[in-house]
């Protein structure tokens, strides 16, 4: 069955379940929205006369289970039920204040590839930081105690609130520094869930000499929240630090959108292995809205530049 008729068999399933005073003054505006990496969402729009409040819930899952065989009498029974909390809840329906002032300190980044974003980046400020990679700036408000409020901001935020495409950037980077500062650290204390692993950008260690006695060292490069954490490779003096650190060069790799990859030059690991790597990885394990990107860099600490690596047939070449 096609998406638009499941659409539509879902949408008089839901107002079929719906008790007949909420389904009262209530119309389901199907809607689509252009998530990150150019994920498509469809979902429906719940708009109730005199009601401010218009929640949207997605149902590409249950259309994909549905597919798979479920009940889509049990399925719209769950979107039923959430747009039913959503009214228990009282959801606010005032507007956050999107004022420059207010949300100064409460910007944050996120690293995306342009070319697996160009839809979705038509209608955002985004900052390019070359190699076919762009900066885009989140804002995460309270609405009080146990709720928040997040978005990324598009052109239509910015030119309402009058924000200056400059001075955003400068703010965005000055705020994710402080509310999500970088971390960077050896991945064997990631993995094996060393809670006490050192960051080694906190400046208190002496470069590293041995490679922590690993054969195969790598490290990775985040965020302190983890959340779009890439985006730290980027902020200011980061990768120069990185390098510092390592005392010589390194290969990224761009395990997520939550996350880089650091191999130092010394590593035996071949380059065309590490770029293998990726793409299998890419294509195995990573969502598709988490992926960051096929591509693998090279940060030069003698040039202090960061370039993609090309690899020719039969050889390696940076």
């Amino acid at each position: 069955m096609r998406e638009k008729e499941f659409m539509e068999m879902a949408k008089q399933e839901i107002l079929r379940q719906l008790p007949e005073d909420v389904r009262a003054g209530l119309s389901l505006k199907e809607v689509k929205v252009v998530k990150i990496n150019d994920q498509k969402n469809h979902g429906f729009c719940f708009q109730k006369n005199g009601s401010k409040a218009s929640p949207t819930l997605y149902l590409d899952q249950a259309y994909d289970l549905f597919r798979h065989g479920a009940s889509l009498e049990r399925l719209m029974g769950d979107v039923t039920r959430a747009y039913l909390e959503s009214i228990d809840r009282g959801l606010d329906p005032a507007e956050p204040d999107l004022s420059f002032d207010n949300i100064r300190d409460k910007l944050s980044l996120r690293l995306v590839e342009t070319k697996r974003n160009r839809e979705y980046l038509l209608d955002k400020p985004h900052l390019d930081v070359g190699n076919g990679l762009a900066l885009i700036c989140d804002l995460q408000l309270s609405r009080n105690m146990s709720e928040c409020w997040r978005t990324v901001v598009n052109n239509g935020i910015a030119e309402a609130n009058g924000y200056d495409k400059n001075e955003l950037f400068q703010e965005a980077i000055r705020s994710a520094v402080k509310i999500d500062p970088p971390e960077m650290k050896d991945l064997q204390d990631v993995v094996f869930g060393d809670k006490d692993g050192r960051n080694l950008l906190s400046g208190t260690d002496a470069p590293l000499k041995d490679n922590a006695g690993s054969i195969e060292p790598i490290y990775l490069i985040s965020s302190r929240s983890r959340q779009f954490g890439a985006a730290a490779f980027f902020y200011p003096g980061v990768k120069e630090q990185a390098a510092d650190i390592l005392g010589e060069g390194y290969t990224v790799l761009p395990s997520s959108l939550h996350e880089v990859l650091l191999v130092p030059d010394s590593s035996q690991i071949p380059v065309r292995d590490l770029q293998n790597m990726v793409k299998e990885t890419n294509r195995s394990q990573v969502e598709p809205k988490d992926i960051l990107s096929d591509n693998i860099y090279h940060f030069d600490n003698f040039q202090g530049k960061l370039s993609t690596i090309q690899l020719e047939r039969g050889k390696e070449a940076r």
